[in-house]
């Protein structure tokens, strides 16, 4: 089917092959993807004239990662490097919306916003087609050089409580485990070793680790601990993109800019389904009182408005996008990628369509609307403007 294009080849042993298979049999009956199932194996890459060197495994969390014979892989390149790539993941594109996820990418890498290279490429698995996969950059320092930032640690929260509760959940009818996951959660560094041995990272880790604890506990302005600009744009984008997943703490990356000694975030999992199409874009932050049943996950998500700094910086943001043609132009330009990727998407997944006007009209569907948010003290207020008063 997609012999006319270079296919990324993952040349595995079929001992190694016996092994990951029975790894996806375990994860079948656990319910999920956990840590223990995901060992390394050593592979060969081929693409186009390069063979290189690598190691790979299962990725993922869920079950749909592992499903009929389109596994998801992570693969770390031992030499060399996939356009561009030293370290990324290959999964079947449903699990990302499809052309969704590529299309905010490209707004997100358009407006300098930190995001990982992202794009679709067919797959074989020892010589034998697997069809279209998605790729996905890995978070390493090209991530962040390679966009004109300097070397510095790139941090997340850590979800493994998360999957354990979950686990613990996922077949119980009532009862369900609850508990403070995101305020007990480790904060820790991609690529820890190398952070640790570098005197340089390693102090660098420490001071973006304060400045995460500082925003889990609501401690600190926002715009004291991030770039606001860059937090403004993502946060703008997300909500015309309607990609909110990105927003849940366990999905969000974060990197320590060491010039400014504030944190930058990284766009990540921004998936939007299909059937996401003609759901309405949210222009007011969602607003979450300290109730009995107080959802912390939620607030965490929400809080930076409490800030009028970020709060103003959203408004002009979203004022620009709503009333300019910037989102226009930026689809303009990958049109041709857009339309030759869902061309190689139709080739397997025949029902699968994108609607190029999904940005552009959620922002006419909010062009004119009334934008209001809340200040720091609880009160309201609203910014005049074209669009927006």
């Amino acid at each position: 089917v997609y012999e006319d294009v270079d296919n990324l080849e993952l040349v595995i042993g079929q001992e190694y092959l016996d092994e990951i298979n029975k790894n996806r049999e375990k994860s079948f009956w656990k319910g999920v993807i956990s840590k223990k199932t995901k060992s390394k194996y050593p592979a060969i890459i081929k693409y186009g004239e390069k063979e290189l060197n690598a190691e790979v495994r299962i990725k993922g969390d869920w079950l749909d990662h592992i499903q009929g014979d389109k596994l998801s892989f992570r693969i770390k390149l031992l030499d060399g490097n996939f356009n561009g790539m030293r370290e990324f993941s290959i999964q079947q594109p449903g699990a990302r919306g499809f052309m969704h996820e590529y299309v905010i990418h490209k707004i997100f890498l358009e407006e300098d916003v930190l995001t990982s290279n992202y794009g679709f490429v067919p797959v074989k698995v020892n010589g034998e087609s697997r069809g279209i996969y998605a790729y996905e950059e890995h978070f390493a320092k090209h991530l962040v050089e390679g966009r004109d930032r300097r070397e510095g640690p790139i941090v997340k929260f850590d979800e493994d409580v998360l999957w354990k509760l979950n686990r613990e959940n996922l077949y119980k009818k009532e009862g369900h485990i609850s508990g403070p996951v995101v305020e007990s959660s480790v904060i820790s560094p991609f690529k820890a070793g190398k952070t640790t041995r570098s005197p340089i990272l390693k102090e660098n880790f420490i001071i973006a680790q304060n400045l995460l604890n500082q925003y889990r506990m609501d401690s600190a302005p926002i715009s004291e601990l991030f770039k606001v600009d860059k937090l403004a744009k993502f946060y703008s984008i997300i909500n015309l993109g309607r990609t909110w997943h990105s927003m849940r703490w366990h999905n969000e990356r974060y990197y320590y800019d060491p010039i400014s000694s504030k944190i930058e975030i990284i766009a990540y999992d921004c998936y939007t389904a299909s059937e996401l199409n003609n759901l309405k874009v949210q222009t007011t932050p969602e607003v979450i009182a300290a109730t009995p049943s107080f959802d912390y996950d939620k607030y965490l998500a929400y809080s930076p408005f409490n800030d009028i700094v970020f709060a103003r910086k959203y408004v002009e943001q979203m004022d620009t996008y709503l009333n300019s043609e910037r989102m226009e132009n930026i689809l303009a330009k990958y049109e041709g990628e857009i339309d030759n990727y869902t061309k190689m998407l139709q080739k397997e997944y025949s029902f699968f369509t994108y609607n190029k006007n999904f940005i552009k009209d959620g922002v006419k569907s909010v062009s004119y609307t009334h934008l209001t948010l809340p200040t720091i003290n609880g009160e309201w207020w609203s910014r005049g403007g074209p669009g927006l008063c």
